[in-house]
């Protein structure tokens, strides 16, 4: 595994408004969602002149992304990856649960249980 360096770029292709979370968001490796929620947290929790500052600075000292800029699609690869094993984790669990339930309600659990009882 290398290191990388990572750059800071914004990402107006994949912006609300000129990309400065989608850029941050990428550069740190968390959803873009988060970083727009913590920013109109941010504007409604007192923040308010301070967040559009800062959002205003950066998206003057963000140089926007190259077009040859890869932004991670290895990581939503290993992601879907994850998803599906726990898919599929779930999956053999329901049916182990319904094999349960299926034996705890047949006759030949209450037959064995009585014997248990004696």
């Amino acid at each position: 595994m290398t290191m990388q360096s990572k750059q800071l770029y914004r990402l107006p292709q994949e912006g609300m408004i000129r990309g400065v979370c989608a850029g941050l968001a990428h550069y740190f490796n968390i959803p873009v969602l988060l970083v727009r929620v913590i920013a109109v947290i941010a504007l409604f929790a007192g923040f308010f002149g301070l967040t559009i500052i800062a959002y205003l600075v950066l998206s003057f000292f963000m140089e926007p992304a190259p077009t040859n800029y890869q932004q991670g699609e290895d990581q939503q690869e290993s992601l879907k990856e994850i998803l599906s094993g726990v898919d599929n984790q779930l999956m053999q669990g329901e049916k182990r649960l319904q094999q349960m339930e299926r034996y705890i309600t047949s006759s030949s659990y209450q037959l064995n249980k009585r014997f248990r009882d004696l």
